[in-house]
């Protein structure tokens, strides 16, 4: 994913932000899946999907920073 320097910018400030909102919802949804199985649902392709989206947003957010710390010690 390629960004451009004010996207960069944009992520590296608000970027710890949206992972520490993000980590809660990823909390969440395992507990939700965790609480599901415990109650003998057997379907949890939906919450599994929405728990992999956050994952990727949050590695995306991650990988954005990285990048932006690297531009910025050259």
């Amino acid at each position: 994913m390629m960004l451009t320097p004010d996207e960069l910018r944009i992520i590296g400030m608000s970027g710890p932000a949206w992972i520490s909102m993000l980590r809660e919802r990823e909390k969440r949804i395992m507990d939700r899946i965790y609480g599901e199985f415990r109650n003998g649902k057997a379907d949890h392709l939906t919450a599994i999907a929405e728990f992999a989206c956050v994952r990727d947003q949050i590695n995306q957010i991650e990988t954005a920073i990285r990048q932006l710390h690297k531009e910025n010690q050259k």
